[in-house]
């Protein structure tokens, strides 16, 4: 079933794990850590939850589906001791969309055409969720994969984008508005955007202490 997207896409309701894959798994997958964690008050890559880094936590969720993992973050050698292959983001402080600029750089030079791009304060990041997304993408058509909120917000991780955006993201970043929101939603019918499954939110990230404080307490 899909329903109109307010840019005019269609998008997918839920279901559709029983399809045959279009594309895919495994991809790269790139995660994002070069973020300042003003609101956290440290390096939230770090912050631990149940005993493991956010960032080793969602390396690990998404192994099974992916053929490389690599970190993006202020600098190459920021996550070493985590023993996570990192690059430095080529164009600091200018959010999400230049740490997927470097991201799809990288993939390039790797001769990728998909990657799988997460952040690194997802505190229920699980293979199935990208597995969901994919199996209804029609991949000659969509250049970017992602989930989308009951408000009609753009959920960008954990999503797929094809690596020929690069050059759009490049201009992109040389312009006013370099929100993920902006990106997405100027890709029109590009865009394959599809409400969450039942369970908890695979999109969820943690902006501050309490976030995870409030999921572990759950669990």
């Amino acid at each position: 079933m899909t329903s109109s997207h307010p840019n005019g896409s269609e998008h997918a309701g839920g279901g559709g794990d029983d399809r045959a894959l279009a594309f895919g798994p495994p991809w790269p997958l790139y995660v994002l850590a070069g973020g300042k964690s003003s609101r956290f008050g440290s390096d939230k890559a770090r912050a631990m939850m149940n005993g493991t880094a956010l960032l080793a936590r969602v390396c690990e969720a998404f192994a099974p589906i992916t053929n490389a993992t690599v970190v993006v973050a202020g600098r190459d050698d920021a996550y070493q001791d985590l023993m996570l292959t990192t690059i430095g983001d080529a164009t600091p402080g200018l959010g999400p969309l230049g740490g997927l600029a470097t991201a799809l750089r990288h993939a390039e030079a790797q001769n990728h055409d998909w990657v799988l791009l997460a952040s690194c304060d997802l505190v229920h990041p699980h293979a199935s969720s990208v597995v969901h997304l994919a199996s209804r993408v029609e991949p000659d058509r969509h250049v970017a994969v992602v989930y989308q909120n009951e408000q009609g917000w753009f959920e960008p991780f954990p999503g797929l984008y094809r690596v020929k955006l690069l050059s759009q993201i490049e201009a992109l970043l040389n312009g006013r508005d370099r929100s993920m929101q902006h990106f997405l939603r100027i890709l029109g019918d590009g865009v394959f955007s599809s409400t969450e499954p039942a369970g908890p939110s695979a999109t969820s990230d943690a902006d501050r202490p309490s976030d995870i404080a409030d999921v572990t307490d759950q669990c």
